[in-house]
């Protein structure tokens, strides 16, 4: 029998690291722990290939290594993809001072309404049109004060007031529908 000397495999010790970091470094943000781990995993699949096409010629210890950090590898590559979806998902699903403020808009907040729209920062690309809609709701806030004022008096206007009525006079009041 032969006796060849056998050799750990290639990059045992940089694969087992890899899989390792990937696990403990997934939570700055993901994507880093998915990057360790796709080349840790890649690496150790390239050695695994390598033992078996030539198995007496490496030691069984580099091989379980090297599989150890393959597994390492994977379960850094899983939690990291997760917690990469979830950091994603937290970021889609926080509106913006823009999107808040429309909503408020929509459901005749408009003191809410501006409130949300003066958060809007200058380096945002909504700003200048958050400006526009301040005036906007701020007139519109008006309107509806106004608009309260005038029912809580009785005398609401139902129609527009007309320049000239039938007789040529210009109207001053707004016309009232009686009942």
């Amino acid at each position: 029998m032969d006796s060849e000397k056998q050799i750990k495999l290639p990059y045992e010790k940089t694969i087992l690291t890899l899989g390792i970091l990937s696990i403990v470094i997934f939570l700055c943000g993901g994507i880093f722990g998915i990057v360790l781990s796709l080349i840790g995993g890649i690496m150790a699949y390239r050695q695994l290939n390598l033992f078996k096409s030539y198995p007496k010629s490496f030691l069984r210890t580099s091989y379980n290594s090297v599989k150890t950090g393959l597994i390492c590898n994977a379960i850094g590559f899983c939690l990291s993809v997760i917690f990469f979806i979830y950091v994603v998902d937290a970021i889609q699903k926080e509106p913006s001072d823009y999107k808040v403020a429309n909503k408020y808009l929509r459901e005749g907040n408009y003191e809410k309404a501006i409130e949300f729209y003066q958060k809007i920062p200058k380096k945002d690309i909504h700003y200048d049109e958050s400006l526009i809609m301040i005036d906007s709701a701020k007139r519109m806030a008006y309107r509806e004060k106004m608009k309260k004022k005038h029912e809580g008096a009785g005398n609401t206007p139902t129609e527009m007031p007309n320049p000239k009525d039938i007789n040529g006079e210009n109207q001053s009041a707004p016309v009232e529908k009686k009942k």
